[in-house]
This record gives C-alpha cells, sequence and structure tokens, in this order.
C-alpha cells in the first residue's frame, strides 16, 4: 500500500493511494462529519464520471484500522472515500494505517 499527498486542505487532506492494484482518492477531515461540506472538497468532475463516494466516520473509540478496512475492501477503482476524524490522534492513525509518509505539519483542527 502507498499513499502520496494530492494536496493540503484547510482542516485535511486529500491522498492517493494505491492498495492492490488500485487507485483510491481518500480524504481526511479533521472534524465532525458533515455532509453538506462534501460538494465542497470534491471536485465536481468527480460527481459527475459515475464513481461511488464513500463517507465514514473515525474516532478514538473505535478500532480505526478495522473501520477503515471495512470501507477500502467496498471500494471499486476510481472510488472517493471521505473520512471525518473526530480527533487528532485518529486522523493520524488514518494517515499511518494506509503508510502515508509525506509532511503533516499544514494539518489543522476544524
Amino acid at each position: 500500500m502507498q499513499s502520496t499527498l494530492i494536496r493540503p486542505l484547510e482542516h485535511g487532506i486529500e491522498i492517493q493511494c494505491e492498495v492492490e492494484n488500485q487507485s483510491l482518492n481518500i480524504y481526511f477531515i479533521l472534524g465532525e462529519t458533515d455532509f453538506e461540506e462534501i460538494t465542497t472538497l470534491v471536485p465536481k468532475e468527480r460527481f459527475e464520471q459515475g464513481n461511488d463516494i464513500h463517507v465514514a466516520s473515525i474516532n478514538e473509540s473505535q478500532d480505526i484500522e478495522d473501520e477503515m478496512e471495512s470501507v477500502l475492501v467496498n471500494m471499486q477503482p476510481e472510488d472517493t472515500v471521505i473520512f471525518f476524524c473526530s480527533d487528532e490522534n485518529s486522523f493520524h492513525v488514518g494517515l499511518d494505517f494506509l503508510n502515508y509518509q509525506d509532511s503533516r505539519s499544514f494539518i489543522k483542527p476544524n
């Protein structure tokens, strides 16, 4: 599994993750789940392509890796997932799970 930075966001990050020959667009957003925010995060073109957009919330009270894995195994190539992370620890655990090695210095809470 390899993850690379696509772009930093105001309170999150967009990465591309290569998993078992699939290229997935993954967002990690630091804050509570906000379905209205999804349309401002995900480019309009991605909605028009017809690929699925998955949304999940992760927090310290869950087994974060299991929660993420249950979402990721149901994804198809070019799908998008948005993980809303309720706290910084969950955010970093999620990025670690996807083997994200780039800078995280720009990440600020919502």
